[in-house]
């Protein structure tokens, strides 16, 4: 089973996030971010998330 497409937030409520996007639906961190500040894409991010790295 591969990545899930890519989303990120621009939120001030996720100050580690911001600059990160996430590839895996099951990441925690990832989870941890409401619909309302969920943004499809990488929104420009290079680095991805560190739990999704750790989940493939």
């Amino acid at each position: 089973m591969g990545p899930d497409p890519s989303y990120h937030t621009d939120s001030w409520e996720y100050p580690g996030q911001r600059d990160v996007y996430h590839d895996w639906n099951k990441c925690p961190d990832g989870k941890q971010i409401k619909p309302e500040h969920w943004k499809a894409g990488t929104g420009g991010r290079v680095d991805r998330c560190k739990e999704c790295i750790k989940l493939g």
